[in-house]
Order: structure tokens, then sequence, then C-alpha cells
């Protein structure tokens, strides 16, 4: 499906892979690579991009804790700009799309963010139309079925590549392919290609934001897109910053605490609140808005009153 013109602004960036433990030479690898994310929001910013669109893999592992779950969602509650994304293999337990709910990205399911989940379905941003396809054995021929202007995809199908995850290729796109696919998972990235000829569409992959050190930068230079409606812009480099530059790293650790106790809070009042509905004591989508709106205070003291109400009808 291609729309024609749009003026749409958008940054792509892809594979964040936050994770809690040490860098290179004993440095914050979470709030390093969380540093060239918070450059990469204020870049878009600064650039007045419309949406930010996101490659997958989020975080290292589905298995990583609320300290990660906290920075993920401190950060992307930083910017106004609204965020889409697919995930990918990372983010998930065991290639099953369903279990994000339990990894550090289903705090997008109950936060105040500003993540959309793209999936295959349809999801329109002023003249486009976007979908996205998650990491799978069929990421390929879901990209070449999607009607979408952009389609946002993490699986490596780049003609060249040498990484091809469950057989996945390129020429399972074939010719009936989106005005642009931007691709996430390849970590070195391919830049901006044409592989259908000039003005037949763009196939975009920048590579992994996580590369930190100037010792990593040799293989490899994190890169980002700016582009406007279907059409890829330029590519640059995220240039290299340890989180201590960029943050209050004190000030930034009692925040994350905080955010921690705030997720840790909503988890118990979802749990209560699961417990209260089942014995008939309210509505559970009345419970779930409160939950989405309650603060961090606030959640403790309607959690308190649940676990109450709870014991009354024991």
């Amino acid at each position: 499906m291609w729309s024609g013109d749009t003026y749409i602004k958008w940054l792509f960036c892809s594979d964040l892979h936050l994770a809690d433990r040490l860098g290179n030479y004993r440095s914050n690898y979470l709030m390093d690579i969380a540093a060239k994310f918070d450059w990469l929001l204020r870049k878009a910013e600064l650039e007045n991009c419309n949406a930010i669109f996101f490659g997958g893999d989020w975080v290292d592992s589905a298995r990583q804790g609320y300290k990660v779950q906290s920075v993920l969602i401190d950060l992307i509650n930083s910017t106004g700009i609204p965020i889409f994304s697919v995930l990918g293999q990372h983010d998930i337990h065991g290639h099953e799309h369903a279990t994000y709910k339990n990894s550090p990205v289903g705090i997008f399911d109950i936060a105040e963010s500003y993540v959309t989940l793209l999936t295959k379905e349809e999801t329109r941003i002023q003249d486009l139309t976007v979908s996205g396809v998650w990491f799978s054995k069929d990421a390929a021929m879901e990209v070449s079925a999607s009607t979408s202007d952009i389609v946002i995809v993490h699986q490596s199908i780049f003609p060249d590549t040498e990484y091809r995850p469950f057989g996945s290729t390129f020429e399972d796109i074939g010719s009936n392919h989106p005005a642009l696919i931007l691709a996430g998972d390849l970590h070195e990235g391919y830049g901006i290609q044409e592989p259908w000829g000039e003005g037949a569409g763009y196939l975009v992959c920048p590579g992994s934001i996580t590369r930190t050190l100037p010792k990593q930068a040799k293989k490899h230079l994190p890169k980002y897109v700016i582009g406007v409606g279907t059409t890829p812009l330029y590519t640059d480099t995220i240039p290299h910053k340890l989180a201590a530059e960029v943050f209050d790293m004190e000030a930034y650790e009692a925040d994350v605490a905080a955010v921690s106790k705030h997720i840790e809070d909503k988890n118990l009042f979802s749990g209560a609140l699961k417990e209260l509905v089942a014995k008939g004591g309210g509505s559970v989508n009345d419970f779930l808005q409160e939950l989405s709106m309650a603060k961090s205070i606030d959640v403790q003291n309607k959690t308190k009153e649940i676990l109450e109400k709870i014991k009354h009808e024991d």
C-alpha cells in the first residue's frame, strides 16, 4: 500500500538490550545504555520528530528484574513523543509472544507510557499506516503479506546477511512489499538500502544501540535513522557517552529505586484486585483504571483497602 506524500517525521533505532550488569572496565552497563537511549530521545525532540520507531529487544533478557524495568519506564516517560515498537526474542520467554507480559516490557501495558506495541493489525499515524512483525520463523512472509506503508520487523532479512534465524530469507518478501521496512535484530546493521531498485522501496537497519565504549566502536558504530513519511533521510552515529556524563547518578539511582517500588506496589495491587474480583467484590475494569492512574503512595493505600476487603469477606 502506497499512501503517497506525508509529513510525519520519525527516528528509528533498535536493540537496546538493557541489562543489570557491569560493562567493560567495570562501568555501569545498564546506565551507560540508558544514556545512549536518553541521547536518542533528546535527538528526536531536537529534530521535531512526530514518532519514534523501535525495532525490538528493549532488554537483554526477559528475566531482567525491577531495576531494568524501572530504568526502562523512566526513560520512555521522559519524552512526549509517542513510541511505536515491535518486540524481539530477548523481550519474551522461549519465543512465545504472549510471555512479554511477564518480562520487563510488560510494564508497557500498565504504566503511563507512550509506547504502542505494534502487531500485524494496522495502526494509523496521520496519513500513514504502520504495522509490526515480532521475531518469528515466518517474519519475512508476514512482512510480505502486510498492506501497511511501513512495517517494523525484528528479523535479519537483508540479502547479504549471513545471520538468518529460522532460515528466514529476503526472498520470502518477494515483489509484494511495503514502501518502507525498518528492521531490528542484526547488531552490525546495513544502513539504508533499496534492494528492489531505486524508488521501489527501502529496507533499513541501523544496527544496535548496545555498543557503549570506543574499543567496541571499532567493530560496530551504534546508529539511528531519521526519516520523513516512507523515505529514510539519513543515518548517523550515536555519540559515545557514559552514564556519568549524562545523568546525576545519585539522583537517578534514587529515582530508579522509587520507580521500582512503584512497580512492585502496582503488581501487588493487581494481584489483590484479581482476588477481590474473583470473590465478586467489584469490576475489574474499574480497578484496572484506578491502577493505571495511581501514583505510588495511592497504590499502597488502595492495596491496603482491597486487602482489608478480602480479609472481611473470608
